[in-house]
């Protein structure tokens, strides 16, 4: 595993996408997640105890949640910090 840095992480489906402990480390995350109501994976520093979510990366999540659409918004090229799917 690495040691630090931003990695991809996948959510369980249990829990609070906020909660770090809802995500599995994920190091060859290949999205087919495109838009939805339920956070597929995010993009996070990596830490032992799992991803570190902050504030930015809330508002993210919470964007995702309520718009449906992988975040942060932009053209096709913006670098995606959050990954929706379908319920």
């Amino acid at each position: 595993m690495p040691a630090t840095g931003s990695r991809w992480f996948s959510y369980n489906g249990t829990g609070s996408p906020l909660v770090p402990g809802s995500y599995i480390y994920t190091p060859s995350f290949l999205t087919t997640c495109t838009s939805g109501k339920k956070v597929c994976a995010i993009y996070a520093i990596y830490r032992t105890s799992g991803p570190s979510i902050g504030l930015v990366l809330q508002g993210y999540i919470n964007t995702a949640l309520a718009n449906g659409t992988n975040q942060p918004a932009g053209s096709a090229t913006t670098k995606k910090y959050v990954y929706v799917r379908p319920v």
